[in-house]
C-alpha cells in the first residue's frame, strides 16, 4: 500500500506562517481529521504503527513530526535564531564602525588636525603645518621676520613664518658644520626657490646685493691673473734658456755656414766623412741669410782637438762652398 503523505492544510498561506496562534489552529484541525481518517482505516492499523514509529525516530533525530507543538517550537526556534544572528551582526557592525571612528579621532587629535578649517584642507597647509610641529629641524626656524617689499622678500618672509616655533633656539644641540646641512635640507623640505633663498642670502650676509657678485668676479679675475702669471713665467724661462745657450762658448763647436737651402745632416756627414767618430750633434738653424738665403749649421765634436781639425776642412756641398770656423777662437 502507498503511504499517505501529510502537508500542510492549503488554506495555510504566508499571512497565517506570520501568525502563530492562527497557524496553530489550522494544524490542530489537520490533526483531528488525521485521527479520524486513522480510525476508519482498521486494517491498516499495524502497518501505520510501524510508519508512526518510523516517524517518531525520525523526529528524534532531528526531523518535525505530525506534532502541531513540535512544528511551532522548530518555528519559532527558527525565528529567534534567525533575528539573533541578524541583530548580532548589527551590533559587531555597529561596534566596529564606533570602534573605528574612535580611532580616527584620536589619530586627528595626536596629529593636531582637528583645528583645520575645510577650506584649509590641502597638502599644502598640511604639510606646513607638520612641518613646524614635527619637523627635527624646526629648532634652527628664527624667532621673527623681516619685512620688506618686493615679491623676493613677501615670499621669504612666508616661508620663514612657516618655520617659527615658540621655545628657545637650541643650535647648540648642532655642530657647526652641520648647520648649514641641516638648514638646506629644512629649506628643501619647505619648498623654497633657490633664487629666494640666495637673495636673502647676499641680502643678509653681506654690505649689498651686489657683494656676492664682485666677490665672483674678483676672485675669478685672480685665478685668471695667476694663470696669465704661471704661462708668462713658463714662456721667460725658456727663452732665457734659449738665449744662454746661443752665448755659452762651445769649445768643441764648429760653425758652418753659406749652406744650400735644402741642406740636410746627412750631406754634413758626408762632409766631415774624417771625423764621422767625432760627430756629437748636428742643429740646422731655420734663420736664413738674407741677401744669399743661405743656412747655417752647427757641429758639436767630441773633443777640442777634433773640432779644430774640423774647421780646417774645405769643399763644397750641392755646389756651393762650405764656411767652417770655431764657435770659440783661442
Amino acid at each position: 500500500m502507498h503511504m499517505k503523505q501529510h502537508t500542510l492544510p492549503s488554506e495555510v498561506n504566508a499571512e497565517d506562517l506570520d501568525n502563530p496562534r492562527r497557524m496553530l489552529k489550522e494544524l490542530m484541525r489537520d490533526s483531528q481529521e488525521r485521527r479520524a481518517e486513522k480510525s476508519h482505516a482498521g486494517s491498516n492499523n499495524s502497518k501505520r504503527t510501524d510508519i508512526s514509529k518510523s516517524v517518531v525516530t525520525t523526529s528524534q533525530y532531528g526531523a518535525v513530526g505530525d506534532d502541531p507543538k513540535e512544528m511551532l517550537q522548530e518555528l519559532n526556534r527558527r525565528y529567534w535564531a534567525a533575528k539573533a544572528l541578524s541583530s548580532h551582526d548589527e551590533t559587531s557592525h555597529l561596534t566596529g564602525s564606533k570602534a573605528m571612528l574612535t580611532d580616527i579621532k584620536k589619530e586627528r587629535q595626536a596629529l593636531g588636525l582637528d583645528a583645520y578649517q575645510d577650506t584649509e584642507s590641502n597638502l599644502e597647509t598640511v604639510f606646513e603645518r607638520s612641518t613646524t610641529t614635527h619637523s627635527p629641524f624646526r629648532l634652527l626656524a628664527p624667532q621673527h621676520t623681516m619685512s620688506a617689499s618686493g615679491s623676493m622678500l613677501a615670499s621669504s618672509a612666508a616661508t620663514s613664518t612657516i618655520c617659527r616655533h615658540s621655545g628657545p633656539p637650541m643650535t647648540d644641540a648642532l655642530d657647526r658644520e652641520t648647520i648649514p646641512y641641516a638648514v638646506a635640507l629644512m629649506l628643501e623640505s619647505a619648498g623654497c626657490k633657490w633664487e629666494e633663498v640666495m637673495g636673502w642670502t647676499l641680502f643678509l650676509f653681506s654690505s649689498g646685493m651686489d657683494e656676492y657678485r664682485v666677490r665672483q668676479e674678483r676672485k675669478q679675475k685672480a685665478q685668471e691673473k695667476e694663470t696669465f702669471d704661471a704661462m708668462m713665467a713658463r714662456l721667460l724661462a725658456r727663452e732665457e734658456k734659449r738665449r744662454a745657450v746661443e752665448k755659452t762658448p762651445f769649445a768643441n763647436r764648429v760653425i758652418l755656414s753659406d749652406l744650400a737651402a735644402d741642406v740636410d745632416p746627412k750631406s754634413i756627414h758626408q762632409f766631415f766623412s774624417k771625423y764621422q767618430k767625432d760627430i756629437r750633434d748636428i742643429t740646422l738653424l731655420p734663420d736664413r741669410d738674407p741677401v744669399k738665403r743661405t743656412r747655417t749649421a752647427y757641429v758639436d765634436m767630441s773633443s777640442r782637438t777634433a773640432a779644430v781639425c774640423a774647421s780646417f776642412e774645405f769643399g763644397y756641398i750641392y755646389g756651393l762652398k762650405v764656411q767652417s770656423k770655431l764657435a770659440v777662437e783661442e
